[in-house]
């Protein structure tokens, strides 16, 4: 068995990102050995090869968090040498660890991207690096297989237009139709959407059709979709309109269970930070999928990506779920813990590994087209930009987790970037 060689400080911190680099990226069994050397020294069949050691060096560092950019966000993959600090920055990104100081947050309180490397998966060019080093020194070692997958996803914050629910509502849309967007035919449209409604058929509906078209067009090649619904309605700007006891909702849901595609949980707007709130809303949507005994609501995605470091991912182990996949920038695509693989998460403040696991989220749709995020409006560069991130995560056989809102399909170029994005690469 292969055999690591470093001091007895940090420990616990050693042991999770080892685990994840060793036992889930290469599928290679080790052990930990007692060294006074501060360094990791691999030693198998005779042989030995040495990493740098620094940051998990000095038990101070998992006790001041300054919120100060690291020389780690500095590094750059070609770059890389056995004397930098490879796990020390392995272990930095995957527990977001300068979040936990003060850093610039937006008017919803997320943490707002400042990494400019963000767009370079680097834990997954280190965890290269570092074989590229064994696979030298030991040539007979095997790793486990990279397996890239398509994770596609759809928050569904408004699963119909609002505007179609009550006639005030709808005569409201028409005058706006007349009066400002000049369109009789849009006013005949509003009209007959809420008919529609009313009909329980939502045929004119472009946010309930696109959530068929999702599901449609995942069918397609062979991929299933995870719709996260928000089970607290309320009025508050940011609030969920609907109810998942809503008679459309809960046909929603039988259909889109039977298609055999997944619905988890899309925490409400303050449930971030609130355990009460969170499990209240899971259990409502356990109970609305109608599950019992140990069948359970597997995970979710918080609302607006709200995020509290060193709370937020407590809340969700303590009530349960299995996996989050909130973790990624508002306002940039790219790689938030500097990977595309799945893994657990860690707790600073307990020093302890969590039972709760991360899909990190690479794109979503509103980071590239809103103007107030990276304002990719032009077809071909947000396109661009969204396949260029696919590629990276398939280059590491990493997981490609892509937020798309069934709202997001309000033209034909919206349909084609989806469909072009889903199709790369196959």
């Amino acid at each position: 068995m292969l055999k690591v060689k470093t001091t007895n400080k940090c420990m616990t911190e050693k042991k999770y990102v080892f685990d994840f680099v060793f036992s889930e990226i290469f599928g290679i069994a080790f052990e930990f050995e007692t060294s006074d050397k501060p360094e990791f020294v691999l030693s198998y069949c005779g042989l030995e090869l040495s990493f740098s050691s620094e940051f998990l060096e000095d038990d101070t560092n998992l006790n001041n968090f300054v919120g100060e950019i690291n020389s780690f966000e500095l590094l750059k993959p070609q770059e890389l040498t056995l004397q930098s600090d490879l796990f020390g920055a392995c272990f930095y990104f995957l527990t977001c660890y300068r979040e936990f100081g003060d850093v610039k947050r937006d008017k919803h309180n997320r943490v707002v991207c400042e990494f400019k490397q963000v767009e370079t998966p680097i834990v997954d060019h280190i965890i290269e690096f570092i074989w590229c080093k064994i696979a030298k020194t030991w040539p007979n070692l095997v790793r486990r297989e990279k397996v890239f997958k398509m994770n596609i996803t759809c928050d569904v914050d408004q699963p119909y237009l609002e505007s179609s629910t009550t006639i005030s509502k709808t005569i409201r849309r028409m005058v706006g139709d007349i009066v400002k967007r000049t369109s009789v035919r849009k006013m005949v449209l509003t009209a007959l959407r809420y008919l529609d409604f009313k009909l329980g058929f939502l045929y004119f509906d472009p946010y309930y059709k696109g959530i068929f078209y999702l599901m449609d067009q995942a069918e397609k090649h062979g991929l299933k979709i995870t719709f996260y619904f928000i089970c607290r309605k309320g009025v508050g700007p940011y609030d969920a309109r609907y109810s998942i006891e809503d008679e459309i909702i809960v046909k929603l849901f039988s259909i889109i269970k039977n298609r055999g595609h997944e619905i988890g949980i899309h925490g409400s707007y303050d449930s971030y930070n609130s355990e009460i709130l969170l499990k209240e809303e899971v259990n409502t949507l356990s109970i609305a999928l109608g599950y019992r005994n140990e069948k359970r609501v597997l995970g979710g995605r918080q609302h607006y990506l709200r995020w509290e470091p060193g709370k937020s991912q407590k809340i969700l182990e303590s009530i349960g779920l299995k996996y989050d996949s909130t973790l990624g920038f508002a306002d940039r695509v790219g790689f938030r813990v500097g990977t595309s693989h799945e893994h657990y998460m860690y707790d600073l403040y307990e020093r302890r590994k969590l039972s709760l696991r991360q899909k990190p989220l690479i794109v979503m749709e509103c980071s590239v087209f809103d103007t107030n995020y990276m304002g990719l409006t032009d077809k071909e560069s947000a396109l661009r930009k969204m396949c260029e991130m696919k590629q990276k995560c398939m280059d590491f056989g990493g997981t490609y987790t892509l937020l798309w809102h069934n709202s997001s399909f309000n033209n034909k170029s919206q349909k084609e970037i989806f469909d072009k994005v889903v199709r790369y690469n196959e």
